[in-house]
């Protein structure tokens, strides 16, 4: 049938800590027994082990963090941090862009949509082609920008 298959629940970390464990268990009782439920979370923190409790049987925990198996490494990834004043954010990201420091194609991470577009706006007035990603876009315009940047197109 067409029921519910999958439950996914993204930001897990922020879920319980902002209050809505009544919510996720009354959710729960209407969910079909059997489907498969993913928690994403960047961290694992108390809040995401009570709801891995809560959803969860014989959960599998993936730690993107935990020593990879040999011959598996990330080398061709790098991620660094740069300290500036907010206001010089844009023009340093912008320097580093030109000077090589940051790959042709790359994923920068800001903490708004709203600042994705001013990010987006400012680097195209310099000829960068960008493209925002975001959860407030359809899923198919989503996939059609992953599939864009990984042809580098971006």
């Amino acid at each position: 049938g067409g029921g519910v298959r999958f439950l996914v629940i993204d930001e897990a970390d922020l879920v319980l800590s902002y209050g809505y464990e009544e919510d996720v268990r009354a959710l729960l009782e209407h969910m079909p027994r059997g489907i498969q439920t993913i928690l994403m979370s960047a961290t694992l923190s108390a809040e995401v082990k009570a709801l891995q409790k809560l959803v969860l049987s014989k959960p599998l925990v993936l730690d993107i963090e935990a020593k990879r198996p040999e011959g598996h490494n990330n080398a061709d990834l790098q991620q660094f941090f740069y300290d500036c004043k907010p206001m010089d954010k844009y023009l340093v990201l912008y320097a580093m862009i030109k000077l090589r420091l940051i790959p042709r194609r790359s994923l920068i991470f800001v903490n708004s949509v709203e600042r994705c577009f001013k990010l987006k706006l400012f680097l195209e007035q310099f000829s960068v082609a960008t493209a925002v990603l975001n959860a407030e876009l359809p899923y198919n315009s989503r996939c059609n920008i992953i599939d864009q940047f990984h042809k580098g197109n971006f």
